[in-house]
């Protein structure tokens, strides 16, 4: 017999995340992004289609004091406010509901973030699902590589950061769309789930400022470097 609260909870070290009615479940990306995002001096933090709030979770738990979340499907938006509400970060975490380019055109002076964080659609080219939200949340029609790369334009702080993760086959566009916004890449990371498989995402970190690109690495799922990475959350580790 399946066991509801199994399909529904996902339980961290220090937090759980009801995923329910969210279109995306968790999954490898994302804890591998918020464990990996570099959350040094960073004191503010955007998370950008936030679905069902994970990654706003785990940049609190790393100790970033305020963390705004934007998520367009309203169910995502409903459960990620119940998740934080039941967090021990619950006043530091803030969830925006709507479009987030209308979120960004509504402030006259943008505000500015340390970092941004997304774990954005990737499917341009696939058919639509049939169930609306979950092809919103995979299909790129409601943000885009081009809409992020805006976004971190006008909302990056001074010395800010932006952190996503993306399939491989997308790399080029990325790194284009990255470049049209003046944006330097700082930090590439492969992720793969085996040392004789070809890596399936890439994680990122671009500035808006001129610095010094640190040297690409590869991360295999499940290695020791991987369970160091992450040992901070899940309850195996």
């Amino acid at each position: 017999m399946r066991n509801p609260d199994r399909e529904t909870i996902f339980r961290f070290k220090q937090f759980a995340v009801c995923n329910a009615r969210s279109a995306m479940k968790i999954g490898t990306d994302s804890v591998s992004l918020g464990a990996w995002a570099p959350v040094d001096c960073v004191r503010t933090a955007l998370d950008v289609g936030s679905g069902c709030g994970v990654l706003a979770l785990m940049l609190a738990q790393r100790g970033v004091d305020n963390i705004t979340g934007v998520e367009i499907d309203p169910e995502a938006v409903a459960e990620s406010r119940l998740n934080a509400a039941a967090s021990p970060w619950a006043g530091r975490i803030e969830i925006e509901e709507g479009d987030a380019t209308e979120w960004s055109r509504r402030q006259s002076t943008p505000l500015l973030y340390d970092l941004i964080v997304s774990n954005p659609p990737y499917f341009s080219s696939e058919l639509m699902s049939p169930e609306q939200a979950r092809a919103t949340a995979r299909h790129e029609g409601t943000l885009s590589f081009a809409t992020l790369m805006m976004l971190a334009e006008r909302h990056l702080a001074p010395g800010g950061r932006l952190a996503l993760i993306a399939p491989t086959d997308r790399e080029a566009d990325i790194e284009w769309e990255a470049t049209l916004r003046r944006l330097s890449l700082k930090r590439k990371c492969r992720l793969t789930g085996s040392v004789r498989k070809a890596a399936k995402r890439v994680m990122y970190v671009f500035t808006r400022e001129d610095s010094a690109r640190e040297e690409d690495t590869l991360l295999i799922i499940n290695s020791e470097a991987y369970k160091a990475l992450t040992k901070d959350f899940y309850l195996d580790r």
